[in-house]
């Protein structure tokens, strides 16, 4: 999968749910369907900050139809 279409209003609480946190960075991965299962594409979000030695999970976003 190269590309997935998100809400922005999602996407836009979740990057100032991120910096309100702290976060500099993030590491977005892609998830393909399972169509079998009803499960739509979705995107997770892992982000940090120096200070941290690990990363932080945040809540995913599914893919919704432009």
């Amino acid at each position: 999968m190269n590309e997935i279409t998100i809400s922005v209003k999602e996407l836009y609480q979740k990057a100032k749910d991120m910096m309100d946190d702290g976060m500099e960075f993030v590491t977005l991965s892609l998830f393909e369907p399972d169509n079998s299962a009803g499960i739509p594409a979705w995107v997770g979000f892992v982000a940090g900050s120096p200070d941290l030695s690990s990363g932080i999970d945040y809540e995913d976003i599914e893919s919704v139809e432009p």
